[in-house]
């Protein structure tokens, strides 16, 4: 009696203090719910298909085995807002109604294909695997760690958003997601989590439109390929992982500002795919670019390494023919004979390091009357070997730096005009169709400059490389100014000196100074030399005071 009375009193207290946790009773707990096709083979609300005799009720675990495989499993009718711990298919087709998973999902096929036509949720894990195809036909939504793997195809034939993932999205060395079409309304990938491909693999989404508003991470030698369809890039999207993410087979992928690359990581625009829209990279990447189109502007950080190559032509666009730029502030390599085509109203402008190699072409599709542009306010450099380096039907502008290092620079078509800035022949030549205008700034070194030249800036002969020479004609402004920096005798490498094949027009001021010590006194220097001439240099400026004796077909610096 004294234990029932301590019993009671111990559960009144309980009761009082709200403390009390009553265990649930046989009917209300979760179950593990197993198919076995027992009843009419294909319904969900039949009891006899299920191994407990009755149909699984919300907060249970669902298993649907390969039943008498490899005969196909279809489950049908699944309620609308059924709500599972668990959801394992195998072998297995399941439709109807949506269903949201609160812990695991698990998809695998391991032959032929099945279909999966119920709206999912997982709120756990997710993993689909094997060699068959699995056929998705309604919407899936990912929020915890998901795993694709397995040769077998991921068919998405759902229009709008197919697949939304808010978690980790792995998609394993080999993994296909593809749809059945595009691309008018097109199925969509939407990554608000992280998709991820691991090292040294390649995965594949294909046919499907990728919208990214979180982060792509590829680790070292892998490959993620988008093609088909449209997507979106955007603001604060990122790539990391040190692979490479791709687009190709006609992708047109709309990029917003701010899209980051991270070090050791490669954007890769191939085939015949779309960059659209006012975007821009940034992070410490890298942007390679060997065919498709951008189409419209595009600014690439100054921590951004550029690879423009490959055979493929290359085009930036202005699909509304306003103007549009492709501005470049880092470091770009432009390399192998697929020509960079700018048409309507753009202009390729390099703000950081450009080096064009051997064979390598920037044109345009149109010309004349209202031109696109090549604007280099960097440095441009032409390293072309044996070889010429082109740019054709273009407006070319420097207002930086343009080292020719080897090879030939060929502007053709249109102007060479350099505003600011320099132009140097360092063991290579520059040619030009139309005559080359220094309006302003420094054209200096040694080798040959085919075409003509006005200049109403500075012309520099080098004193150790060799002659400056012109083929063409010569002619010099009032603000023109032509030095030469005496060292010693022997023209080009001792003395600067301009050849000029044509005719040179003078005016502006010539400029000649003795340097490391050389004495002049007594000598004579031909600075300039030409096949005739008109007009005389207005200014003498340099010191000890010389005169200039103007002959036939040079003119020399005399010193008395």
């Amino acid at each position: 009696m004294t234990v029932l009375r301590l019993a009671a009193a111990a559960l009144a207290s309980a009761l009082a203090a709200g403390t009390l946790v009553l265990a649930p009773t046989a009917a209300s707990a979760s179950s593990d719910q197993v198919w076995t096709g027992g009843g009419d083979g294909t319904s969900w609300s039949d009891g006899q298909n299920w191994q407990s005799m009755s149909v699984p009720q919300n907060g249970d675990s669902v298993t649907i085995p390969a039943v008498n495989f490899p005969a196909r499993t279809v489950v049908t009718g699944m309620p609308s807002g059924t709500q599972l711990q668990d959801l394992t298919l195998t072998d297995a087709s399941l439709s109807g109604g949506d269903a949201t998973v609160a812990g695991d999902f698990s998809w695998s096929v391991s032959q032929g294909f099945e279909i999966l036509g119920s709206p999912l949720t997982v709120a756990g894990n997710a993993s689909f695997s094997g060699a068959g195809e699995r056929d998705s036909q309604a919407p899936m939504t990912f929020d915890g760690n998901t795993d694709i793997a397995g040769p077998g195809l991921l068919s998405i034939q759902d229009t709008g958003p197919a697949i939304t993932n808010s978690g980790t999205l792995t998609l394993e060395p080999g993994a296909v997601v593809r749809a059945s079409v595009c691309c008018v309304t097109p199925d969509e990938f939407i990554n608000n989590g992280t998709v991820a491909v691991p090292a040294s693999g390649t995965a594949t989404v294909a046919f499907m439109g990728f919208h990214d508003q979180g982060s792509v991470s590829v680790g070292p030698g892998g490959l993620l390929d988008i093609g088909g369809g449209p997507g979106v890039f955007g603001a604060g999207a990122g790539l990391g992982g040190g692979g490479t993410l791709q687009f190709d087979q006609g992708a047109a992928i709309t990029l917003a500002p701010h899209v980051s690359i991270a070090a050791g990581s490669t954007m890769l625009l191939t085939g015949n795919a779309q960059f659209l829209g006012a975007g821009s990279f940034t992070g410490g990447g890298k942007f390679s670019w060997t065919g498709g189109t951008i189409d419209g502007n595009l600014g690439v950080a100054s921590t951004i390494h550029t690879t423009i190559s490959g055979k493929a032509t290359k085009t930036f666009t202005s699909p509304t023919s306003k103007p549009m730029a492709l501005t470049l502030r880092g470091g770009t390599t432009l390399q192998g004979p697929g020509e960079v085509e700018l048409s309507g109203a753009t202009t390729l402008s390099n703000l950081g390091t450009l080096t064009m190699g051997p064979g390598t072409t920037v044109g345009a599709s149109v010309c004349c009357v209202h031109p696109d542009h090549f604007s280099n306010g960097g440095t441009l450099i032409v390293a072309a070997g044996t070889k010429t380096a082109t740019a054709t039907n273009l407006a070319f502008s420097n207002s930086g730096t343009v080292k020719i290092t080897g090879g030939t620079l060929f502007v053709n078509t249109l102007s060479y005009k350099q505003a600011a800035g320099a132009t140097q022949l360092a063991g290579g030549a520059l040619s030009a169709a139309q005559p080359i205008d220094i309006a302003g700034g420094t054209l200096s070194g040694f080798g040959t400059i085919t075409g003509s030249v006005q200049n109403a800036g500075r012309v520099s002969p080098s004193t150790t490389g060799g002659v400056l020479k012109i083929t063409g004609a010569y002619q010099q402004t009032k603000t023109g100014v032509l030095t030469s920096v005496l060292t010693g005798t022997s023209p080009g490498t001792k003395f600067g000196q301009l050849s000029v094949g044509g005719k040179a027009t003078l005016d502006g001021t010539l400029k000649v100074s003795p340097g490391n010590g050389f004495n002049p006194h007594g000598k004579s220097f031909s600075v300039l030399l030409y096949k005739s001439r008109s007009g005389k240099f207005a200014t003498l400026s340099g010191s000890p005071a010389y005169t200039v004796s103007y002959g036939p077909a040079a003119a020399k610096a005399v010193y008395p």
